[in-house]
């Protein structure tokens, strides 16, 4: 059975619990606290609406069990803290029709913590509404985040404390944003354009809201996108920079109306409920090619680099994008599902130029090789990396996606 998002929403919260068929699933680090959506079983859909704390459960989404969903911005994650190491959900799609996403443990994280027992964000298809884990242990549990919520289900999702993460954007900040995407696409017609044009990726934002990173290049800072640095808790460490990897957020951001939330979405995973203490990516580009920094330095307005080493040695401020491989190496995380939807020119022309300062500002052969070196492991790499290529340091993954990992040769030679 399929459950209407309307009817998901109409049901109601008591009524669906008093047929034993809903119960408040809720996961306290998904976006701050109190971060819940509505649990109803296969034959009783279930609700978004206020509960008593009795019927909250905190343990996530048991397997076989279909459960209704919200619409929005929104993507899933399966907790394997019982050891296992893959699952699949299924999606009940609004045609009738159902779709499987598989799971396995996250192949992201720091390296001097275990890796994590969450997978990585999994995409939800955009007219889900309904999802089951199945083909699962039976101590696995899946949740569900929800950044943007669906306007017409706003209300009913803020009332039940399904909210958009963190520090929403004042609406000037949403104002220049936008105006930074439209500037963004409109500069970079075209790859050539791109690699062209000299001076910062971004337009520049309004003072305050931009991150210097290196040589020209400007993004928008974390004060900018909306971080919330009270649950940044991860303290810079700095290593020389050796090479780039390029990722996918792999969660869909179609219709997505603030690229932001995205972010602050992806901040709030890495941070709270994968208990990293901070974003793992450097810098993330949405499908505007709009480019955000990603994790803090320990100085305002400066992205990616420890500022006093610019001028000789650029140390790079460690991040979490790949597990035993991130000293020296910076992450970029295109945002969207790239096994599923192929990057947009503007996000590509972005990428372009992106790497074309780190390279420049780096010194580095965008066409070469490096010999990567993080502690007694070493092996010869690309300057510019897939995800996948570093399966031998941190297993198996598909990011940055079908649709983005064969763009890589033409990307590099175009740097």
């Amino acid at each position: 059975m399929t459950f209407s998002r309307r009817t998901f929403l109409r049901t109601a919260t008591m009524a669906g619990a008093a047929m034993g068929g809903a119960a408040l699933f809720t996961h306290g680090t998904n976006f701050g606290t109190n971060s819940r959506a509505i649990m109803g079983s296969s034959e009783q859909a279930a609700s978004i609406g206020s509960s008593a704390l009795d019927m909250i459960n905190s343990t996530g989404v048991e397997p076989y069990r279909q459960v209704g969903l919200a619409g929005g911005g929104r993507f899933m994650s399966v907790d394997f803290s019982d050891g296992s190491d893959s699952a699949v959900l299924r999606y009940s799609l609004a045609d009738g029709t159902v779709q499987d996403v598989h799971a396995h443990p996250s192949t992201h994280g720091r390296d001097d913590m275990p890796l994590g027992q969450y997978s990585e964000p999994l995409y939800v298809p955009e007219s889900a509404e309904a999802v089951e884990l199945v083909e699962a242990a039976p101590a696995a549990r899946a949740h569900l985040h929800v950044f943007e919520p669906a306007a017409e289900e706003a209300a009913a999702v803020a009332e039940a404390g399904l909210t958009p993460y963190a520090n929403q954007l004042s609406p000037d900040q949403a104002r220049q944003l936008a105006e930074m995407s439209s500037q963004g696409i409109e500069m970079s017609s075209s790859i050539m354009d791109a690699i062209g044009q000299p001076g910062p990726i971004n337009p520049l934002p309004p003072l305050g809201n931009n991150a210097n990173v290196i040589d020209g290049l400007t993004v928008v800072s974390r004060a900018g996108w909306g971080a919330n640095e009270g649950a940044t808790t991860w303290g810079p460490s700095y290593a020389p920079a050796q090479c780039i990897t390029v990722h996918h957020a792999a969660m869909s951001v179609a219709g997505v109306r603030d690229y932001a939330a995205s972010v602050r979405g992806i901040h709030s995973y890495h941070a709270v409920t994968q208990g990293w203490g901070d974003i793992g990516y450097h810098l993330l580009i949405d499908p505007n090619g709009v480019v955000y920094q990603g994790r803090a330095t320990g100085f305002a307005n400066q992205a990616v680099f420890q500022p006093g080493s610019l001028l000789s040695k650029p140390q790079v401020v460690n991040g979490g994008h790949v597990f035993n491989a991130n000293t020296g190496n910076i992450g970029i995380c295109l945002l969207g599902h790239l096994d599923q939807t192929a990057p947009s020119q503007a996000m590509v022309n972005s990428l372009v130029r992106v790497l074309g300062h780190l390279c420049r500002g780096l010194k580095l052969d965008p066409r070469g090789s490096v010999r990567y070196t993080n502690g007694a492991r070493s092996a010869m790499k690309p300057v510019i990396t897939g995800h996948r290529d570093w399966a031998d340091f941190a297993g198996n993954t598909s990011c940055p996606g079908g649709l983005a990992y064969p763009l890589l040769p033409g990307i590099r030679s175009r740097v």
